[in-house]
């Protein structure tokens, strides 16, 4: 199965008044086609981890456009336009789109273009699964309550 992997993502604060541009896209994380598998394949982030499965899965990714422009204010409607429109102009080169997402993020509305809607939760550092962390659960309190707990002083706090 061909699957496609992409991503326009920006996290917005309404209260700035820095408009976010199509050259704040390139300026931050823009990769297009093989370029997205490079970047990724390997890390621990979401996009490597999906990755990472796909190929468990033989499922064969098919990289379109990935781009993350640094937090700012709201995007500008041009820049929103064109990103949409080189990413659908991409997309038939995967067919069937399986839209996959975090179960924490925000649920954009796929629903017209995707063929089915899935929530992962891929290993990495972005995981909201706490149990993908190794804590260690302690049976007594910590320093100052445990007299047997040493502290060193830095000099600083």
């Amino acid at each position: 199965m061909r699957i496609a992997v992409g991503c326009i993502g920006h996290e917005t604060n309404t209260f700035s008044p820095v408009t976010t541009t199509l050259e704040n896209f390139k300026k931050g994380t823009y990769y297009r086609g093989d370029e997205i598998v490079s970047a990724f394949r390997g890390t621990r982030t979401i996009t490597g981890g999906f990755l990472d499965i796909a190929e468990q899965l033989n499922m064969e990714p098919v990289p379109l456009l990935w781009t993350f422009a640094t937090p700012s204010g709201m995007v500008a409607d041009t820049a929103y336009q064109r990103l949409k429109a080189e990413f659908l102009t991409l997309l038939p080169r995967a067919r069937k789109l399986i839209a996959l997402k975090s179960a924490v993020h925000f649920r954009a509305d796929y629903t017209p273009i995707a063929h089915q809607i899935l929530e992962v939760d891929t290993p990495g550092v972005h995981s909201p699964n706490l149990f993908n962390y190794n804590y260690q659960k302690l049976r007594r309190p910590i320093y100052p309550l445990d007299p047997t707990t040493t502290y060193e002083k830095t000099g600083s706090r």
